[in-house]
């Protein structure tokens, strides 16, 4: 288990997005020097003249040059509606954390500023003195535990090492740097790194990933391109075998490396649950277990040590969401997500979920002989199971040797395989017991 960051690269650039220094440099004090980009504060005139001697060389080599306020304004022009979401997130990010106060400063922004000047007030900060406060010293001067009404300067731009970074966190799959994470965590990267508990550092290539399934499967190797050697990689259990009220762990970088190794608990608030994620539907693990942006990718693991589940989302994280809701997080099963690394590692790409073409019913029925099983309610015409000979009613009660009683039983054997696999099913059709051979397909 470890931080993943994918950092940008400069190449050759046809347009680059700056920010012309503004106000904000007002704000910032010699305390926050350690985490700053630049080594020391320049003077704003100086700043803004060394800022357009930069930018006049980049159109000198034909660079278009971009500015992100005018950006963010064309954008909030276009899309007013997206404006409340866009200040409730900056505020939270700018450590206003009680909505009493989000909504004061929301009303006081709203009255003040409109169009590029709002855009450049989120930018610059905002002072307890202009909002009626006593101090007239700066917001960093006042940072506090008890100062609820404080709001950093650009808090995403000057306030980290690289601010077109995502950090997230990975599971070792093997031993030679194989490790899964989500594919949000890589998407729109141009490199990665891997950072390990005891201070390794690796670079990572993009082995495959499936944006639908947000999976994605990277390799750990050193600045030569040699394969990561002896990595300690983690046990899987199984998650169908959860049930809810289990104890469950959640390991990652909650908001950053900061913050990378945390442990949180819970326990499994429901499985099979669906849940819409950016139009596609997941069925997830809900886990109560504290999940923050940084979380994923990251290992969700049962009380003996096994992975059971990546950390997928926590509700309320939805880059427009102005909510806070706590103690909704959820993770895809490893069980359900087997075939897809499995496919990234031998394809480079997900081939599509192995199918028997049958659906079963969760209504308990039972054999002759009183033992339960799982009853075919459909067959889908021409496919895998219609082609095996599968009816509606069969009682399926045994899938390659392994007992079944339930449609979850019949799933826990099949996500064992691949497409173009075989399944073999014992079942009872009408008193009489047969052995069927299915081909597994895969899901169109």
């Amino acid at each position: 288990m470890k931080g993943i960051c994918v950092r940008s690269e400069i190449k050759p650039l046809k347009k680059v997005l700056l920010h012309r220094p503004g106000r904000e440099l007002l704000h910032l004090t010699p305390d926050r020097l350690p985490e700053l980009l630049f080594d020391d504060i320049p003077f704003l005139k100086v700043a803004q003249q060394e800022h357009d001697t930069f930018a006049q060389i980049l159109r000198s080599n034909g660079t278009e040059v971009v500015y992100l306020e005018d950006l963010m304004a064309e954008v909030l022009k276009l899309h007013p509606e997206q404006t409340k979401p866009f200040l409730y997130q900056w505020l939270s990010e700018g450590n206003i954390k009680t909505r009493r106060w989000q909504d004061k400063l929301y009303e006081y922004l709203i009255g003040n500023f409109e169009g590029k000047a709002l855009v450049e007030k989120t930018m610059e900060g905002i002072t307890l003195k202009e909002m009626g406060g006593a101090s007239a010293y700066s917001l960093q001067d006042l940072i506090a535990p008890a100062d609820d009404l404080i709001v950093d300067p650009m808090p995403n731009l000057y306030f980290t090492r690289d601010p077109f970074a995502s950090v997230g966190t990975g599971v070792i799959l093997t031993e030679d740097g194989y490790i899964i994470t989500n594919a949000h965590v890589i998407a729109g990267g141009t490199s990665c790194y891997v950072a390990l508990a005891d201070g390794s550092i690796f670079d990572a290539a993009l082995v495959g990933y499936d944006a639908e399934q947000d999976l994605a499967v990277i390799k750990a190797q050193d600045t030569d391109g040699r394969t990561a050697q002896g990595l300690l990689a983690a046990e899987f259990g199984d998650s169908d075998a959860l049930s809810v009220g289990d104890p469950v762990y959640a390991i990652g970088n909650p908001l950053g490396v900061e913050l990378r190794g945390t442990l949180t608990d819970g326990i499994v608030s429901a499985i099979n649950r669906d849940v819409d994620v950016d139009g596609v539907t997941m069925t997830l693990i809900q886990t109560n277990a504290a999940l923050n942006n940084g979380n994923s990718g990251g290992p969700l693991i049962n009380q003996y040590g096994q992975v059971i589940g990546i950390n997928v989302m926590k509700m309320g994280m939805d880059r427009w969401s102005t909510a806070s809701v706590e103690g909704l997080g959820f993770a895809i099963p490893i069980a359900s997500s087997a075939y897809i690394v499995n496919d990234i590692l031998r394809c480079g790409e997900v081939q599509g979920e192995p199918v028997l073409g049958i659906s079963v019913d969760r209504t308990p029925a039972y054999l002759p002989d009183g033992q339960q099983a799982a009853r075919v309610y459909t067959v889908d015409l021409n496919g895998p199971g219609d082609k095996a000979g599968l009816e509606v009613d069969d009682l399926i009660y045994e899938a390659d040797g392994v007992r079944v009683e339930t449609s979850n039983d019949l799933l826990r054997v099949r996500h064992r395989h691949a497409a173009g696999e075989e399944m073999i099913l014992k079942v009872c059709r009408g008193g009489e017991y047969l052995t069927v051979s299915v081909t597994l397909e895969a899901k169109k």
